[in-house]
Order: C-alpha cells, then structure tokens, then sequence
C-alpha cells in the first residue's frame, strides 16, 4: 500500500493509519507521498517504507501499490483519488469522501467503471461498543427502536424521522466548558442504549471516529444503566488507530475472499446526499 498524506511527524497517517499497517498480517507500507521531497524522504524512513514520492500520480502508478490511502485534507480527495483510480488501484479515503454529494456520485462512478474495491474510513463503525450496539439492536434486545438521540460536539441541531418511523435528533455544539463529549441514546420499546464517550484527557477523544465508547443498556424493571461489556482487543494500539486497523482487517477480507462489506464509495455517496438535506 502507498499512503498520500504521510507526513512523518504529525496528521492523522501517522497517529493511526501507520500503526494499524504496522500491526496488520495483511498490509504491507510500501510508498508514501508528501508535498515536499525532505518529508517524503522523512517518512520513508521512519515508517519503513521503500518509496518517497511528491507527486500523488507517480505513487498511484508505482507497480509496487496495489492499495493508495488518502488521508488529506477533503478539498484535495477528489483529485488524489482520481489519480489511483486512473492507475487502477484500490482506494482507502478518509472520510469525508468529497465535499459535495455529487463529487461523491462522480467517484463512485469512476470506481466502479475501474472494477476496483473503493472504501471510506467513518471507522467507528467497527468501535467494539458501536458493534455491540448494532448487534443488540438486530436481536431485539430493546425491542422496537423508537427514537434515537446523538449529543455532540460542533454546531448543528436537526431532527428527522428515519424509514422505521422512529425519529431521531442531533445535538452538535462547541459550548461545554469541560472537556467535549459524545453520547448516543437509542430508545426502544423494551429497553434504552447508550453509547457514551469515556473521560480521556485529550479533548478529540470524544468524536466517535477518535475515541474510547462505552456502552449502557437500561431495561424495564431494572435499576439504572448497567455497562455492556463489548470486548474488542486492540492488539495494544491506541483507539483511533485500532478503529483504523479494524477497518483494515476487513478491507482485507473483502479483498481476499469477498463479499465487499466495507464501507464503499457508494456508502460516502449515500451519507453526502443525507447530509446535504439538513439545512
């Protein structure tokens, strides 16, 4: 794999994307890219890599790349990832995918006339509470959901009703005088979960992406929340990088012995155009 964005000493590659190859059987860093040759040639070297490139299309068409992460920032993913689709390559974006809904539709176009396994990184989608939850939920354990409410840090609050019937609101704000968090309430008809950022001393700990969650279950007749245990070991990796390297693990997978269950460009597609309907 090649990673776009690799600058060695700080960025998101080297806080998560670098340790979860590293832990990973499966991946293999092979080149990296920056913006200048001196960081290129830095994290060439710090991370193992054989490669330093400075132009994205030179990484993109390496044969030694058979995957290109990029992990920039989103005003520069639709060309970044044009570049490895025209080379032909699978292609691992951060998310957000684009910053429009139809850059979105156009790369997921392009990725699927290149016949190449396109993926988002939202990894906290395979956070070990977030799966819990999701598990929970499709075996009934809280019966019928009927509303879901997600507190946050930013600034947006929107409310909707989701294709079950149950409604649901988002409560996102920059205004906590103490560190921020994040807590997802589920309500159901035979019980109430919660997924509840854990007290970290680093302030982004508490974006799903970032952080540690906890999750709570209440039920009827039962006094309280009581924590669910949701196992998940991290092989040692901080929580952002271990999110990451789950993400990889089935990525992998897909690869290797399909069906393709990672989030994919069509995915981006559908949660840009979501997005976009919230004043």
């Amino acid at each position: 794999m090649g990673i776009i964005g690799a600058n060695p000493d700080r960025g998101w590659a080297a806080r998560a994307h670098i340790p979860a190859i590293q832990a990973s059987p499966d991946f293999a860093l092979t080149a990296v890219a920056t913006t200048r040759r001196e960081s290129a040639e830095a994290a060439r070297g710090r991370f193992g890599a054989r490669h330093a490139f400075t132009d994205p299309a030179s990484l993109a068409a390496h044969p030694d790349v058979d995957l290109v992460v990029v992990t920039v920032k989103v005003p520069a993913h639709v060309e970044l990832v044009r570049a490895a689709l025209d080379g032909g390559k699978h292609v691992y974006c951060e998310w957000p995918l684009t910053p429009t809904a139809a850059e979105a539709a156009d790369l997921a176009e392009a990725a699927r006339r290149a016949g190449v396994h396109a993926v988002v990184g939202p990894q906290a989608r395979y956070a070990p509470a977030v799966d819990r939850a999701r598990h929970l939920i499709a075996d009934g354990r809280i019966g019928t959901v009927l509303s879901a409410m997600l507190y946050s840090s930013r600034s947006i609050l929107a409310a909707m009703e989701l294709t079950s019937g149950a409604v649901a609101s988002v409560h996102l704000h920059d205004a906590e005088a103490a560190f921020p968090r994040t807590r997802l309430e589920i309500a159901g008809t035979a019980g109430d979960l919660a997924l509840v950022s854990v007290a970290e001393s680093d302030p982004w700990a508490a974006q799903l992406q970032i952080g540690r969650m906890a999750l709570h279950l209440s039920r009827p007749g039962e006094p309280g929340w009581q924590e669910v245990p949701t196992g998940g070991v991290g092989n040692g990796l901080p929580t952002s990088a271990a999110n990451v390297a789950r993400l990889y693990a089935q990525l992998a997978t897909d690869l290797r012995d399909g069906p393709r269950t990672a989030p994919d460009f069509s995915t981006a597609l559908a949660v840009h155009r979501l997005v976009e309907q919230i004043p």
